[in-house]
């Protein structure tokens, strides 16, 4: 990169692509939210907003995080920005305010990385998740951005459902949005990835980083697994149910789906 982090912004921070850094930048450096949250002097809540799109950081707590992570104002900054004015400050164009990451694209193309299974257990159904290149389906930027909330719905991916055990609410084969995580980021609806294998399931997380699996269709119970600390692979869970041991990982956090009739 031909600047740094303590050279003074050129246009306003986007909020989508401050959070895209963030999360790509502790994804290779194998980093925590907690641990950037430490390093910079904010709270852990404070960086799940950032990197979850609720806020925008100010300058200076941006300038901490790009020197933490080694990236640089031109990663975080809106693009489509005028140039700052004699005293400093910057004129908001139609860019900013409705695309700051795509350049005013009326369409998002989102990528479809085929099918997650709703099992009635994680023994039960799981689809792989496709490795051949992705289909994208194009929506209405203005429509993702009313249905998720999203200022940006650039990030958005897709998968499909496959499975009942959230038939009370979603129906099989239905696709739904997710934000791609690699962290918990509140209750919801989760992609996760176990041993290899796609589910979507209602993510719940206790007390010493238990996770719960909670299916929506009354017929079926929840699942527990808890963290094995001294075990050889990091992200190793062991299932109160079945005693058996897995590898969890969370992919995304879904932001819409087309509820059930």
């Amino acid at each position: 990169m031909s600047d740094t982090a303590v050279m003074p912004p050129t246009g306003p921070i986007s909020r989508a692509r401050f959070a895209a850094s963030v999360r790509e930048a502790l994804r290779n450096r194998r980093m925590t939210q907690a641990a950037l949250a430490e390093t910079v002097g904010v709270t852990p809540a404070t960086v799940s907003d950032w990197v979850n799109q609720k806020k925008t950081p100010t300058d200076d707590s941006a300038e901490r995080v790009l020197n933490a992570l080694g990236l640089s104002w031109s990663d975080v900054i809106a693009t489509g920005h005028k140039p700052a004015t004699a005293n400093g400050t910057h004129t908001r164009t139609e860019a900013d305010t409705t695309d700051p990451a795509s350049g005013g694209s009326a369409v998002v193309l989102v990528p479809h990385d085929g099918h997650a299974a709703a099992a009635s257990s994680t023994a039960e159904g799981r689809v792989s998740e496709s490795t051949a290149e992705p289909d994208q389906d194009p929506y209405p930027r203005h429509v993702l951005q009313q249905v998720t909330g999203l200022a940006d719905p650039s990030p958005l991916r897709s998968f499909t459902v496959v499975g009942d055990s959230l038939a009370d609410e979603i129906s099989p084969n239905a696709r739904l949005l997710y934000l791609p995580l690699h962290e918990y980021a509140g209750d919801g609806l989760y992609i996760v990835e176990i041993d290899g294998a796609m589910i979507v399931k209602q993510l719940q997380r206790l007390g010493g980083g238990t996770l719960e699996f909670i299916p929506r269709n009354s017929l079926y119970e929840r699942e527990r697994f808890t963290p094995v600390k001294d075990a050889d692979t990091e992200n190793t869970y062991r299932s109160t149910t079945t005693a058996l041991t897995s590898r969890i990982r969370i992919v995304g956090k879904v932001v819409f789906y087309p509820k059930a009739a």
